[in-house]
Protein backbone atom coordinates (compact mmCIF):
# COMPACT_ATOMS: atom_id res chain seq x y z
CA UNK A 1 0.00 0.00 0.00
CA UNK A 2 1.19 3.10 -0.80
CA UNK A 3 0.10 6.69 1.05
CA UNK A 4 0.50 9.80 -0.75
CA UNK A 5 -0.70 13.51 -0.68
CA UNK A 6 -3.31 14.70 -2.19
CA UNK A 7 -3.18 18.32 -3.57
CA UNK A 8 -3.80 19.92 -6.71
CA UNK A 9 -0.92 18.11 -8.58
CA UNK A 10 -2.33 15.16 -8.30
CA UNK A 11 -3.28 13.16 -11.09
CA UNK A 12 -6.76 13.66 -12.08
CA UNK A 13 -8.18 10.17 -12.17
CA UNK A 14 -6.91 9.76 -8.39
CA UNK A 15 -8.42 13.09 -7.81
CA UNK A 16 -11.85 11.87 -9.52
CA UNK A 17 -11.27 8.26 -7.29
CA UNK A 18 -11.30 10.46 -3.81
CA UNK A 19 -13.87 12.29 -4.92
CA UNK A 20 -16.12 9.14 -5.29
CA UNK A 21 -15.19 7.51 -2.43
CA UNK A 22 -15.98 10.57 -0.31
CA UNK A 23 -19.51 11.38 -2.60
CA UNK A 24 -20.24 7.68 -2.21
CA UNK A 25 -19.89 7.77 1.85
CA UNK A 26 -22.03 10.87 2.06
CA UNK A 27 -25.00 9.64 0.25
CA UNK A 28 -24.56 6.15 2.42
CA UNK A 29 -25.59 8.22 5.19
CA UNK A 30 -29.10 10.00 3.56
CA UNK A 31 -27.03 13.31 2.34
CA UNK A 32 -29.93 15.33 1.09
CA UNK A 33 -27.96 17.99 -0.90
CA UNK A 34 -27.50 18.32 -4.78
CA UNK A 35 -24.16 16.90 -5.78
CA UNK A 36 -23.56 17.88 -9.45
CA UNK A 37 -19.92 16.94 -9.94
CA UNK A 38 -18.08 14.54 -7.35
CA UNK A 39 -14.72 16.25 -7.71
CA UNK A 40 -15.89 19.86 -7.45
CA UNK A 41 -18.08 19.15 -4.60
CA UNK A 42 -14.53 17.09 -2.83
CA UNK A 43 -12.59 20.19 -3.99
CA UNK A 44 -14.77 22.64 -1.64
CA UNK A 45 -15.02 20.08 0.78
CA UNK A 46 -11.71 19.75 1.50
CA UNK A 47 -10.07 22.99 0.65
CA UNK A 48 -8.33 24.10 3.58
CA UNK A 49 -7.07 20.29 4.71
CA UNK A 50 -4.16 18.53 4.68
CA UNK A 51 -5.69 15.77 2.42
CA UNK A 52 -4.15 12.28 1.76
CA UNK A 53 -4.53 8.84 0.60
CA UNK A 54 -3.96 5.41 0.54
CA UNK A 55 -3.86 3.23 -3.15
CA UNK A 56 -2.61 -0.03 -4.23
CA UNK A 57 -1.32 -0.50 -7.56
CA UNK A 58 -4.95 0.22 -9.52
CA UNK A 59 -7.01 2.23 -7.54
CA UNK A 60 -7.35 4.60 -4.43
CA UNK A 61 -7.94 2.28 -1.17
CA UNK A 62 -8.62 5.05 1.37
CA UNK A 63 -9.13 8.76 1.90
CA UNK A 64 -8.20 11.11 4.63
CA UNK A 65 -7.60 14.28 5.84
CA UNK A 66 -6.72 16.52 8.96
CA UNK A 67 -6.91 20.71 10.07
CA UNK A 68 -4.21 21.71 11.99
CA UNK A 69 -4.55 24.35 15.15
CA UNK A 70 -0.99 25.22 16.34
CA UNK A 71 -1.75 27.48 18.88
CA UNK A 72 -2.85 24.73 20.91
CA UNK A 73 -1.13 21.72 19.85
CA UNK A 74 -4.04 19.97 18.48
CA UNK A 75 -4.53 18.20 14.63
CA UNK A 76 -8.02 17.24 14.11
CA UNK A 77 -9.01 14.06 11.76
CA UNK A 78 -11.90 14.52 9.32
CA UNK A 79 -13.08 12.33 6.19
CA UNK A 80 -11.54 9.24 7.19
CA UNK A 81 -12.72 6.68 4.69
CA UNK A 82 -12.41 3.58 3.42
CA UNK A 83 -13.61 2.22 -0.16
CA UNK A 84 -16.61 0.43 0.48
CA UNK A 85 -15.41 -2.51 -1.28
CA UNK A 86 -12.05 -2.57 0.46
CA UNK A 87 -14.54 -2.51 4.23
CA UNK A 88 -16.53 -5.71 3.24
CA UNK A 89 -13.60 -7.80 2.04
CA UNK A 90 -11.31 -9.70 4.81
CA UNK A 91 -9.82 -6.95 7.04
CA UNK A 92 -6.68 -5.61 5.14
CA UNK A 93 -5.73 -2.79 7.50
CA UNK A 94 -5.99 0.12 5.41
CA UNK A 95 -8.11 2.25 7.71
CA UNK A 96 -5.20 1.77 10.76
CA UNK A 97 -2.64 2.12 7.63
CA UNK A 98 -4.23 5.22 6.83
CA UNK A 99 -4.95 6.68 10.89
CA UNK A 100 -1.20 5.70 11.88
CA UNK A 101 0.37 7.68 8.91
CA UNK A 102 -1.92 10.74 9.02
CA UNK A 103 -0.49 10.89 12.95
CA UNK A 104 3.06 10.61 11.89
CA UNK A 105 2.04 14.00 9.43
CA UNK A 106 0.83 15.37 12.56
CA UNK A 107 3.35 14.51 14.99
CA UNK A 108 5.92 15.68 12.62
CA UNK A 109 4.05 18.76 12.51
CA UNK A 110 5.04 19.67 16.26
CA UNK A 111 1.31 18.60 17.36
CA UNK A 112 0.61 16.72 20.42
CA UNK A 113 -3.33 15.52 20.47
CA UNK A 114 -5.74 14.11 17.52
CA UNK A 115 -9.20 14.79 17.43
CA UNK A 116 -12.41 13.51 15.92
CA UNK A 117 -15.88 12.74 16.06
CA UNK A 118 -16.90 9.16 15.15
CA UNK A 119 -19.47 7.63 13.51
CA UNK A 120 -21.02 4.83 15.81
CA UNK A 121 -19.56 2.17 13.35
CA UNK A 122 -16.42 3.54 13.69
CA UNK A 123 -16.17 3.78 17.22
CA UNK A 124 -14.65 0.14 18.01
CA UNK A 125 -11.79 0.89 15.64
CA UNK A 126 -10.73 4.32 17.04
CA UNK A 127 -10.54 2.44 20.65
CA UNK A 128 -8.32 -0.10 19.16
CA UNK A 129 -5.95 2.35 18.00
CA UNK A 130 -5.90 3.55 21.33
CA UNK A 131 -8.27 7.22 21.32
CA UNK A 132 -10.12 7.88 23.92
CA UNK A 133 -12.99 9.80 25.02
CA UNK A 134 -13.96 10.78 28.43
CA UNK A 135 -17.59 9.89 27.76
CA UNK A 136 -18.22 6.52 26.89
CA UNK A 137 -21.78 8.15 25.14
CA UNK A 138 -19.86 10.43 23.46
CA UNK A 139 -18.82 10.69 19.67
CA UNK A 140 -15.64 12.37 20.35
CA UNK A 141 -12.12 11.07 20.33
CA UNK A 142 -8.77 12.12 21.33
CA UNK A 143 -5.84 10.51 21.54
CA UNK A 144 -2.18 12.50 22.81
CA UNK A 145 1.13 11.43 20.59
CA UNK A 146 4.09 10.34 22.60
CA UNK A 147 7.48 11.87 21.71
CA UNK A 148 9.11 9.50 20.82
Amino acid sequence: MFFKPLGDNSPLEIRQQCAEIYVQELKSRDYRGTISSPLEYWNTASRFLMNYYVSDESSVLAIGCFSTDKQTDIAMLHNIIVRESERREERRGIGRFLVERLEFEIKALGLKRVELTSTPEAQTFYERLEYRRDDPTSNFFYKLLNED
